[in-house]
């Protein structure tokens, strides 16, 4: 099952972004204070993560990493104000469909 939740309560959830693949995985946290999102923000962070639901094991499988510069009270991604970053597990595949809208399928190499 995928969803869109916080760190804030998720602290002990591990991240690899692609720059580090290969190495060891970081806490959210960590890659947060490494991209200079204000430590105030940091427990906002949207993460998409992936929960297997026979074991309840949790992956978090993006994370919104906003600008230090954007204004965002409401604690939701905007466009223009940052980016998500991918874990490196994970590959993005896709394109644009009818509606000119982004398209992105995750795919996890077995």
């Amino acid at each position: 099952m995928f969803y869109i939740g916080t760190i804030q309560g998720n602290e002990d959830i591990t991240f690899i972004p692609p720059w580090r693949r290969g190495r060891s995985p970081i806490k959210i946290k960590e890659f947060l204070r490494g991209q200079k999102v204000p430590l105030h923000r940091r427990p906002y962070a949207p993460v998409l993560f992936f929960e297997n639901k026979t074991n309840k094991e949790r992956v978090a499988i993006a994370v919104f990493v906003e600008n230090s510069t954007a204004e965002n009270t409401e604690m939701i991604p905007v466009e223009g104000k940052g980016k998500w970053v991918v874990h490196a597990d994970f590959d993005g595949q896709g394109g644009e469909n009818e509606s000119n809208e982004r398209v992105c399928v995750l795919v996890r190499p077995c």
